[in-house]
C-alpha cells in the first residue's frame, strides 16, 4: 500500500526526486506514480547512494 498522496498544485514545469538510497527502487516508483497522477511533466531522478 502506498503512502503517498496527491498534492494539489504542484508544479508542472518539472521535478526533481532525490532519494538517498537506492535498494529495490520501489519508493521511487511510488513517488513517481504519485507526482505523475499530480500533473508533473518532467520528472527527474537522483541517487545519492546505492
Amino acid at each position: 500500500m502506498a503512502t503517498f498522496r496527491r498534492i494539489s498544485g504542484i508544479c508542472r514545469q518539472g521535478v526533481l526526486l532525490l532519494d538517498d538510497v537506492l535498494t529495490s527502487g520501489r519508493t521511487l516508483l511510488a513517488c513517481r506514480d504519485a507526482l505523475q497522477d499530480a500533473g508533473v511533466n518532467r520528472l527527474y531522478y537522483a541517487v545519492v547512494a546505492r
